[in-house]
């Protein structure tokens, strides 16, 4: 092979092509014109299984909330699926026991909703960090009660617009968030928007905050039977965007830490501990909701 000539000659083609091409060089395409997007999905939907494997080979990450008790129903993921999930890099949190309001019960049933359906996922060897309220319910007492189980953060479905909706709206939120158990994200996505609201949506964030998606089920068209999924073609299409401009995903809990993708981890960084104050602070969520009483000596 003829080698490359050294000399003034060389230093010239290299001077012009630095001039002609100053876009040349390691940085990833788009790494700083978009923000960091998490894509969350919702409610244990057995078409996961497919988005995660489409995600990793496109090189994303996502987040998957999880009720514990559907685990293994039908049209919905099994345990293998959720510990493939894990080993494919991305992350698995909690979404309650039964998804029902949690406003609308009283302390005793948000512990319950919210620390066993956790437990119950850790029994099944997930790492579980990250929750979000489902049907967009919460509080005060939900805040608290969610960060006493042991959670790392609890993501809502409101306070983030789309460009279209709102002009004077946030459009990302911050990084690190104000309230860690109150993320703000985009509403939890409708079929009628389709893959432009999504893209003007990361296209308008701030490159330095933090876009979150809330997804449910995939389907094919027409898709009919419910408004909350997003056609299969969409989320290609929206996936391939993404890649081509180089907008960089991570899981809730990764952004929430600082932590870059693991290269052969669950999404949320293999030297984080797995919440080890969760019995203690859940012990102190019981008795508080009456569920428990307080040993002898404390109060």
């Amino acid at each position: 092979m003829r080698g490359v000539r050294s000399g003034n000659g060389h230093r010239l083609l290299v001077l012009l092509l630095g001039i002609l091409f100053p876009a040349v060089g390691p940085a990833a395409p788009g790494a700083h014109r978009y923000p960091t997007v998490s894509l969350t999905f919702d409610d244990t939907h057995a078409s996961h299984r497919w988005v995660a494997e489409v995600l990793h080979e496109a090189g994303m990450v996502a987040t998957f909330y999880v009720n514990s008790p559907r685990v293994g129903e039908p049209d919905y993921l099994d345990v293998d699926d959720l510990l493939a999930i894990e080993a494919l890099g991305h992350e698995v949190g909690g979404h309650t026991l039964r998804h029902v309001e949690l406003e609308d019960l009283d302390e005793k049933e948000v512990v319950r909703e919210i620390c066993d359906d956790r437990e119950a996922l850790l029994s099944m060897g997930l790492n579980v960090r990250a929750f979000a309220y489902p049907r967009n319910s919460f509080g005060p007492t939900t805040l608290r009660v969610v960060e006493e189980c042991g959670y790392l953060s609890a993501r809502t479905a409101e306070g983030i617009t789309a460009p279209n909706d709102c002009p004077s709206c946030p459009r990302t939120e911050a990084i690190p968030p104000p309230n860690p158990f109150r993320i703000r994200a985009l509403p939890s996505y409708r079929k009628e928007w389709g893959f432009p609201v999504l893209r003007d949506a990361i296209e308008a964030g701030d490159p330095e905050g933090w876009l979150v998606v809330v997804f449910h089920d995939v389907c094919d068209a027409p898709c009919t039977k419910y408004n909350y999924a997003i056609l299969r073609d969409d989320f290609l299409n929206l996936v391939d965007w993404m890649r081509e401009n180089g907008v960089r995903t991570r899981t809730v809990t990764q952004v929430i830490l600082g932590l870059e993708p693991d290269e052969d981890g669950d999404g949320v960084g293999d030297e984080v501990d797995n919440c080890p104050t969760m019995r203690p602070r859940r012990a102190a969520a019981q008795r508080r909701s009456g569920r428990e009483r307080a040993p002898p000596g404390e109060a």
